[in-house]
């Protein structure tokens, strides 16, 4: 120690003193290639390499290690030191680099290079959040050492990664107010990008389906957060920081707009975690509608909002509604089977998103006090849903939409029920009884029920021969239906009480006449669930079977029989037929394997 109060002793004892003992420093352990790679340098200035002594150095080093250790135990984060870790940095955690150091760069000053290693093992600090630490202690360091020195070592974040052409297109800019582009540190990004993604998770846990994601999707963190190279970038007194946001999931970056939107909503408390004055300065208004092609354009239906202005439209209202108009869609299609064939889905794929469900270009329009927004749907798996389903689908989930976005809509698209051509074939007609079904709200339902009949009666006679013997109409016919020959009697369907009257018949493509009545109605019971998802039942089962007239000996000699897990309703032509085929195939079975003519047959 005497080597630093070297002047001072010999003037103590009036002659020259020369201290033999060596003063340098220890020499310091061997770093790793890993430390070396974390190593940060100062630049002491007003020192001598050559007067660098242990004590200098010492001082040094425990000056270092407890403004590293202070700051780090009030930042455990920031300093990546995981949640029960240590951050009890002693001088045996600072280590000079290498005996080179301290060296001489000129002008009386040295540069000194050191790492940090944590307390529990040979790690290094990372080279930016240790020179950050430095940056943010370094006049504390500077006074418990005595020395004046500057940090040599850049503090900014290291580079990010390169954005793809779908993560450029979607970064958006936040102002910083009164901040330096060039003072801009590691830890500083750090702690913004993780105050960044935590608000986008806290926004998004409760908004599921404006986000776009499920519960299991809202675990960002600061690695989905990234800035863009060379960002931030000076403006005036302030900075632009320019960053992109990554799904969870996996599924690209957040739509730009819809992030600026979720930042604005957020803005006040990213404020306050970070104690940065921010403001968001890219637009939340919707993006552009993707084009749409002629059949999509042809398919889509409109809605008026009364409560918002077309150019109020933002990103976030904007999937908003689509979301909630996409789970709307999905949650009909999924109710039943009759619903799912009515969405003419594939059993369990009613996977709409937010993504199937688009507004028209230039849509929402004001129009007066009300917005009108035009959107269509395209099914997950390829293709649009016809306006018809599309109608029906939104006229029954209309208030729950509403609820959801919070927008007060009016469904405005109708569809015009064509009127019967004459004649009213009557005698052709079945009666359908709809339970607990408004007649006012037939309109949406009219076109889907009529493609849906139509197409079960194609499919039902061409199922078998069988089928076709009960149809017993012609291959042209079979293959023509569509819904234009479906027709409702005049006035149909009709309220009765809390239940509506239905009544319609099938004309025959070739015009040859229409389906009997019977046939007609054996359709209807056999492909109920597939027809309309109402609940319904025949006004007479007995429509539904051709009953011969019997003679007096054929009215003693009938035989009773009981069908199980079969409702009367059901019981149809196609039931009636299945019995005399198969009694038939008993008898003959029996009559001609049975000794003596229990039978009575005559054989010729």
């Amino acid at each position: 120690m005497l080597v630093i109060r070297e002047s001072d002793f010999e003037s103590a004892l009036s002659q020259q003193v020369q201290i033999q003992t060596s003063a340098a420093p220890a020499t310091p352990p061997a770093a790793t290639s890993e430390q070396t790679t974390n190593s940060v340098v100062i630049r002491i200035s007003s020192f001598d390499a050559n007067r660098w002594t242990y004590l200098n150095d010492r001082r040094l080093r425990s000056s270092i290690a407890s403004r590293v250790a202070t700051y780090c135990g009030g930042h455990l984060m920031d300093c990546q030191i995981q949640t029960g870790g240590t951050a009890s940095f002693t001088e045996a955690n600072v280590q000079r680099t290498s005996t080179a150091t301290p060296s001489d760069a000129g002008g009386n000053s040295v540069d000194y290079s050191f790492y940090v290693k944590y307390p529990s093992g040979e790690t290094p600090i990372i080279q930016y959040i240790l020179a950050s630490v430095v940056k943010i202690e370094l006049n504390a360091m500077q006074s418990v050492s005595t020395l004046f020195f500057s940090l040599q070592t850049s503090f900014q974040p290291p580079p990010p990664t390169m954005p793809n052409s779908d993560q450029s297109n979607n970064t958006i800019g936040i102002k910083i107010r009164n901040q330096q582009a060039n003072q801009w540190h590691g830890i500083q990004d750090n702690q913004l990008r993780v105050v960044i993604a935590t608000q986008i998770a806290s926004y998004c846990t409760s908004t599921l389906v404006t986000c776009g994601v499920t519960s299991d999707q809202v675990s960002f963190d600061s690695s989905h957060v990234t800035r863009i190279e060379s960002s931030p970038v000076q403006d005036g007194d302030n900075v632009t920081y320019t960053f992109f946001v990554n799904y969870p999931s996996g599924n690209g970056a957040i739509q730009r707009n819809l992030l600026a939107g979720i930042l604005t909503a957020q803005t006040g408390a990213i404020e306050t975690a970070t104690r940065l004055d921010i403001s968001v300065e890219t637009s939340i208004l919707a993006a552009t509608s993707p084009v749409a092609s002629s059949d999509q354009s042809s398919k889509a239906i409109n809605v008026s909002a009364t409560n918002i202005q077309a150019n109020q439209w933002s990103a976030v209202q904007d999937n908003k509604f689509r979301g909630y108009v996409a789970q709307a869609i999905a949650e009909y299609c999924r109710e039943s089977v009759s619903q799912t064939h009515e969405c003419e889905l594939p059993t369990n794929q009613a996977s709409f998103t937010t993504s199937h469900v688009q507004l028209v270009p230039g849509s929402p329009i004001q129009d007066g006090g009300d917005v009108n927004i035009q959107f269509y749907v395209d099914y997950p798996g390829g293709g649009t849903m016809s306006q018809a389903i599309l109608l029906l689908i939104i006229n029954q989930k209309q208030a729950s939409i509403a609820t959801n976005t919070g927008l007060q809509l009016t469904l405005d698209t109708t569809i015009v029920i064509p009127i019967g051509l004459p004649p009213n074939n009557t005698d052709s007609a079945i009666i359908v009884i709809l339970k607990n079904f408004q007649a006012d709200q037939w309109s949406p339902r009219d076109a889907v029920f009529r493609q849906n009949m139509a197409e079960e009666i194609s499919a039902f006679c061409n199922m078998s021969t069988y089928h076709r013997d009960i149809c017993n109409i012609s291959d042209a016919d079979v293959n023509g239906f569509t819904s234009d020959h479906i027709r409702r009697l005049p006035n149909s369907p009709t309220q009765n009480g809390t239940d509506s009257i239905l009544s319609f018949y099938a004309v025959l493509p070739s015009g040859s006449g229409s389906l009997p009545s019977t046939i007609l109605a054996t359709i209807f019971t056999s492909q109920q669930d597939k027809i309309f998802s109402v609940n319904s039942e025949l006004e007479d089962p007995a429509d539904s079977i051709s009953t011969p007239a019997l003679t007096p000996t054929q009215t003693q000699n009938r035989v009773a029989i009981t069908i199980f897990n079969l409702k009367s309703g059901k019981v149809n032509t196609l039931v009636v037929v299945d019995i005399r085929v198969t009694v038939a195939a008993k008898m003959n079975l029996f009559c001609f394997s049975t000794p003596g003519d229990v039978c009575g047959l005559t054989v010729i």
